[in-house]
């Protein structure tokens, strides 16, 4: 009997890193008596399994996505060495699969800070003034498993305004308006949110 390692005959493709999605990994043996030690890596994460026979499964942790910070999907590994009782047979086999990240993993806007721009206004009216007002807009955001705000956005009365803290223009409309704030981070993920201001008529 000529020992032979195993060969990987199928591992599942991709696998969207949830907690509990599981990537599984099939192994075509030389002899029944053959055990293995399978290996899922990505980035500095891995998951080790010894005294594995034909298959194995292995749910990918959502913390293993903190090795992709700036991107939607990245390429894992799974490695397969086989064994005779204590005894090494021939060299390791390796197959890579996908880890993607899900559409819910988002960053989060924690604050919005809404406040009259313009000094002594709001102690004068008690309020927003058409004409006369600024809107000082300050965010709060943070990104999801590793990864950071790339950019803020205001919108005031029709006009975009970028940073995590703006003052608009003056405010030329009275009335309700609405104010949509909108975070993106390093993934391309976003998140919005939005707020009302009562305008006073001049």
């Amino acid at each position: 009997t000529i020992a032979r390692a195993s060969s990987i005959s199928s591992v599942t493709s991709s696998v969207s890193v949830n907690g509990t999605n599981e990537v599984t990994v099939s192994i075509t043996r030389a002899a029944s008596s053959f055990t293995h030690t399978v290996v899922f890596s990505f980035g500095s994460y891995s998951k080790t399994t010894t005294g594995v026979g034909t298959s194995t499964s292995y749910a990918i942790p959502t913390s293993w996505l903190n090795a992709i910070p700036n991107a939607t999907s990245g390429t894992a590994k799974v490695t397969v060495t086989t064994y005779s009782g204590n005894t090494k047979v021939g060299s390791a086999v390796s197959k890579n699969f996908t880890l993607t990240v899900p559409s819910t993993v988002v960053p989060t806007i924690s604050a919005v800070t809404l406040s009259e721009g313009v000094a002594g206004l709001a102690a004068q009216f008690g309020g927003y003034v058409q004409t006369k007002s600024k809107l000082s807009v300050k965010i709060t955001a943070a990104g999801a498993l590793s990864s950071t705000i790339k950019t803020y956005k205001t919108v005031v009365q029709g006009v975009t305004f970028t940073g995590a803290s703006i003052t608009s223009g003056v405010l030329m409309h009275s009335g309700t308006s609405t104010v949509t704030i909108t975070v993106t981070d390093s993934r391309g993920r976003t998140a919005s949110t939005t707020r009302s201001i009562t305008v006073i008529p001049y």
